[in-house]
């Protein structure tokens, strides 16, 4: 049977909190009753937590439909009857549509019920409408919602898109690799058997019995490496080391300063615009930058701005932000439409990233099929090398 939580008070207004089991909602409600009981709150426990988190697609598609539906003058349970009842290509999506339906239903706002959800909705989602339902200005937040995450996706899939193309190649430089040393060597080199062979092919030959001969190995050494990186990334230390290593790389660290400011800009601007105190939106918005260095940088800066200095000098000293972002800052102080400002400003930041993307897949391509060219040239010298040796005794014979 479910469990269901209650809240309620007795005759002389004792408060009372638990869970029990009943068939449904009305055998709920007459247990309590039973125990002369006002019931204040019920609602059935989920046993089932969700497990997965919903793309930014997602959540720009719900926020969009949300919106324009809130904005037309539907009260939100026929809206989200509307959007649980649709079609949804995604089976748990609809779920959790339906599960949300069935919460507000049951007397909880929308923000209580995306809660409920266990990780679906992300904290600033869930924050920003509950800000939504206060202000009275929920159609509007979940527009501003829809602009972000669809603002998100794009800059996500340009990224992934651009690094199809080397992902391939590197998978392809691995299957060449073992396609060569496990299939095309041990051929080849069992017609220099007996002869002594050059240290370039010696040592091919070394590497490629190995790899026949121990493949496990090989597979307990590559399993065992990815446990030791899933390991790493875990531990906020090592997090914290290479988010600011990366920011030092060559070519890598100005595409990332300005995909970290894009981020940070869109975040602010949509927190802000939406009538986040500002110092609140600047602590949420460090908080999904996506790099530990950045972030840990912000209890200084929030001290800094409480103090009474500018934000724009202030988050100008930021150690991985776009230095443009300076003279964004004080533009909408200036003119005090910081939101707009920022908005506006997220979007060429994005520009930028697209461009710094474009640029770096240009570098990356060539530098993987030297890569290629590399390690075929090797292979073939490392053959070819005993082949003439063995002509250059047979002619001196």
């Amino acid at each position: 049977m479910p469990l269901f939580v209650y809240e309620a008070v007795d005759i002389k207004a004792k408060s009372f909190k638990g869970t029990f089991e009943a068939r449904d909602a009305e055998d709920a409600m007459g247990k309590l009753r039973e125990r002369s009981l006002f019931v204040l709150n019920l609602r059935e426990k989920e046993t089932r937590r969700t497990r997965f988190s919903m793309k930014p697609r997602q959540l720009a598609d719900f926020c969009k439909e949300l919106s324009l539906m809130l904005s037309a003058g539907l009260p939100l349970i026929k809206a989200l009857n509307i959007i649980s009842t649709g079609e949804i290509a995604d089976k748990r999506v609809k779920v959790v549509y339906t599960d949300l339906h069935r919460l507000i239903k049951g007397g909880l706002s929308l923000s209580e019920a995306m809660r409920e959800q266990g990780r679906v909705f992300p904290p600033m989602v869930i924050n920003m409408f509950y800000s939504g339902e206060i202000s009275g200005t929920l159609a509007g937040v979940a527009d501003k919602m829809a602009e972000y995450y669809t603002a998100d996706y794009k800059l996500r899939k340009k990224i992934a898109s651009a690094t199809t193309y080397p992902k391939i190649l590197g998978v392809m430089i691995v299957a060449v690799v073992l396609i060569i040393f496990l299939f095309v060597l041990p051929e080849i080199l069992t017609m220099l058997e007996g002869q002594e062979l050059p240290a370039i092919t010696a040592f091919m030959k070394r590497f490629s019995d190995y790899l026949v001969n121990r493949w496990y190995n090989v597979l307990m050494f590559v399993f065992g490496g990815f446990l030791v990186v899933t390991y790493l990334r875990s531990v906020r230390m090592v997090r914290y080391q290479w988010h600011k290593m990366i920011l030092k790389m060559p070519r890598v660290a100005p595409l990332l300063r300005i995909i970290y400011t894009a981020r940070f800009a869109r975040t602010l601007s949509s927190l802000y615009g939406s009538g986040v105190q500002l110092i609140t939106g600047i602590t949420v918005s460090s908080k999904i930058i996506g790099n530990l260095f950045i972030e840990d940088q912000f209890p200084e800066i929030i001290k800094r701005i409480k103090q009474g200095e500018q934000m724009s000098d202030v988050l100008a000293d930021v150690n991985g932000f776009s230095g443009k972002l300076r003279s964004v800052l004080v533009i909408g102080e200036e003119t005090g439409k910081l939101d707009d400002i920022l908005n506006f400003a997220a979007g060429s930041f994005e520009y930028d990233a697209d461009a710094a993307i474009t640029s770096l897949l240009e570098l990356m391509q060539p530098a993987l099929l030297v890569i290629v060219a590399a390690i075929i040239c090797v292979v073939i010298i490392g053959v070819l090398l005993p082949i003439f040796q063995m002509y250059d005794s047979m002619g001196g014979m």
